[in-house]
């Protein structure tokens, strides 16, 4: 299967005197199954980006973001409390390179999923990243998901990330979706910061292809 996910975001963060607004128009993600197991995956964001400092204008601009190219690894199936379990691994590939931003970076992940009571999956993810500026972050992801039906679901998410003690950020998701028809699927999702000045919508199709007849 191909799977190929174009959300559009808009997301505004503000810190002291400054205010950056980002849109995202939009994010590809290129999710390719080669086996039950392994999955290859690309990301390039097409991203919009405008940068106020005392309500001003100061920068304003519209480039691709870093491409990330990666894999992820079924290790196992759930059984019983173990949780199913998988391992990503991307690279960072930098395409607006500059003296600060120059260097190629990494994230890895494993990600944890539970489904329990017919409709609800609790789904954590914990991770590191390695940026292109030589800075080091780590993540985790709390989701709570669900199903109504097989075609509408719903979810509740905690999002932070922490870049050594000088920084770490909380964010609030709530979302939901539902199935146009076998291969198309509509989600919507919206974010706010819990210890930061921090907004963020999402409005993301995937379409599921099928590559192999047999």
């Amino acid at each position: 299967m191909l799977q190929i996910e174009m959300e559009a975001q808009y997301a505004v963060q503000e810190e002291d005197m400054q205010k950056i607004i980002d849109w995202s128009l939009p994010s590809m993600l290129f999710r390719y199954g080669l086996s039950n197991n392994v999955e290859l995956q690309l990301n390039a964001p097409l991203v919009l980006e405008k940068l106020y400092e005392y309500d001003h204008l100061v920068r304003n601009s519209n480039r691709f973001s870093n491409i990330q190219l990666g894999t992820s690894l079924n290790l196992w199936k759930q059984k019983n409390i173990l949780p199913e379990t998988a391992f990503m691994a991307r690279v960072i590939l930098p395409i607006n390179k500059n003296e600060n931003s120059n260097k190629i970076g990494e994230i890895l992940a494993l990600n944890f999923s539970n489904a329990f009571l017919q409709n609800f999956a609790l789904n954590y993810n914990i991770g590191y990243v390695h940026e292109t500026d030589g800075s080091n972050a780590g993540y985790y992801i709390l989701n709570l998901t669900y199903n109504l039906n097989q075609n509408v679901h719903f979810f509740i998410e905690n999002f932070s990330d922490f870049k050594g003690n000088s920084s770490f950020s909380q964010n609030l998701i709530v979302g939901g979706g539902g199935s146009i028809n076998a291969n198309l699927c509509l989600d919507f999702s919206v974010a706010n910061g819990l210890n930061h000045n921090f907004f963020y919508s999402s409005l993301r199709l995937t379409w599921l292809i099928k590559t192999n007849k047999s």
